[in-house]
């Protein structure tokens, strides 16, 4: 097939579905185009980088202290106009801190950290950038119906990401494919800009999917329209085939325990009892502790995967950013180690010029020091609990927020997911978030009017 013929089919199949999605959930407003836009560009490529306005990765570490002008310009537009969305909603932000003391207590603790960093006005920026993710969340489960927003926003999101990427593999290779900068080892990309971001959006649509087509409480969120199931098979075989070819071993894995914990927990008993779900997660972790420490099972694991024990250099970067200055109670500030001498050194050490740690609790420990780890770690399990506790009072999506955060706990640790405008951090907060008074509302997924109602902008 031609590419033109395959870019104009490609982009008809996205219209239709998007169609259809609008008549599945009619209770969700315009405003949900918001979220949606800001999340399709941290997902995929920012503003600048789909005008190609940024030909190469950063080379000079100054470069993290500057920004596109365009990037800043459109995320600034997105984040107004959201903001203004929530003053018009009159959403009551006391509630929503009293409903989310761990979150709040994470977040506030990194607002104070600024204080302590090299560079507080860097640090402070990129404060204000994370809280977009917020922002963004409590557009969605401030509209009338939260259940349905949230099938919407995912759907919307997977279906733009999952057939671009596809398009792009098959018949646009020089916008789908890239090569590394050093070693020019050529990888897949699809709509993204590099195969772990891919990696980002298979788990996520893995998860998603799988709930779509096996739970019966998500099928009912929105409205039946004909040929759902099969839109649903066919893009999850989609997002198989990315998977495949992103070669992303993290995504993979936990893409597996994310599937396989939906199947469980909506084709069994066991999503009705929230303690055994706890007991058993809690004894394949000792397990798998007690078979690591007899016989290396994270080597050989890994090994099995056709990865070399070191995680592609990650553990020599652990060892080094462990092993440099700091405040092991405090950390450097937020977002604050990888900037100056530090990153400096470390570039100079490494050729493939590493910006973050790889592992998102030893980034939140040179970031926030122990205090942040362990805030970090509450916050988890309260989003754990909080999740049980849905699937026990029949929220729909259960499965998925219990089934996402557990995977996102686990990318967490070759990954720095908890920092930055980070797709799988929009999504923990998106399944973990409660927006009071709605919280009930975002559980069950009944309609549930803020005062006069969302407005239709």
């Amino acid at each position: 097939m031609p590419p033109f013929v395959a870019l104009v089919l490609s982009l008809a199949l996205i219209v239709v579905l998007l169609a259809s999605e609008r008549r599945m959930n009619p209770d969700v407003s315009h405003a949900l185009w918001i979220p949606f836009l800001w999340l399709f560009f941290i997902g995929t490529r920012f503003p600048s980088e789909w005008l190609d306005m940024q030909a190469s990765a950063m080379q000079r570490p100054e470069e993290y202290l500057e920004g596109s002008p365009v990037d800043q310009a459109v995320f600034l537009a997105l984040y107004v106009a959201a903001l203004v969305v929530l003053v018009r909603r009159r959403l009551p932000w006391s509630g929503v801190i009293a409903a989310n003391l761990s979150i709040t207590a994470f977040f506030l603790y990194g607002l104070v950290s600024v204080v302590w960093s090299d560079f507080p006005w860097t640090a402070l920026k990129r404060f204000v950038k994370v809280l977009e993710h917020i922002v963004m969340v409590l557009v969605v489960l401030t509209e009338a119906n939260p259940a349905q927003a949230m099938d919407a926003l995912v759907r919307r999101f997977l279906t733009t990401t999952v057939l671009l990427s596809v398009l792009f593999l098959k018949y646009y290779p020089e916008f789908g494919r890239a090569f590394d900068n050093w070693t020019g080892q050529p990888f897949n990309t699809g709509a993204t800009t590099d195969k772990n971001a891919l990696g980002h959006i298979c788990l996520l649509g893995t998860i998603f999917y799988m709930s779509s087509l096996l739970s019966k409480a998500h099928q009912e969120v929105s409205r039946s329209t004909k040929g759902r199931m099969l839109v649903d098979i066919g893009l999850l075989a989609a997002v198989l085939w990315l998977l495949e070819i992103a070669n992303a071993k993290t995504a993979l894995i936990c893409s597996i325990v994310g599937m396989v914990s939906v199947a469980v927990l909506t084709r069994t008993q066991l999503g009705k009892s929230p303690v055994a779900v706890f007991v058993g997660v809690v004894s394949l972790v000792g397990l798998s502790a007690v078979l690591d420490s007899a016989f290396n099972l994270r080597e050989i694991g890994i090994e099995a995967l056709d990865r070399n024990p070191t995680l592609t250099d990650r553990t020599f970067v652990w060892e080094d950013v462990l092993a440099m200055p700091n405040n092991a109670l405090v950390g450097t500030g937020f977002e604050s180690f990888w900037l100056g001498p530090r990153v400096e050194e470390l570039w100079q050490k490494y050729w493939w010029h590493p910006n973050q740690a790889h592992n998102g609790y030893i980034e939140t420990y040179i970031n926030l020091g122990a205090i942040g780890v362990a805030l970090l770690l509450i916050m988890l399990t309260a989003a754990l609990f909080r999740s049980l506790g849905a699937m026990r009072d029949g929220d729909p999506f259960g499965a998925v927020r219990f089934s996402l955060i557990l995977a996102i706990a686990i990318f967490n640790y070759t990954d720095a997911t908890f920092k930055a405008l980070h797709i799988l951090f929009f999504t923990f907060l998106l399944v973990s978030l409660l927006a009071w008074p709605v919280s009930e509302s975002a559980q069950t997924g009944r309609e549930n009017r803020l005062d006069e109602g969302p407005v239709r902008v």
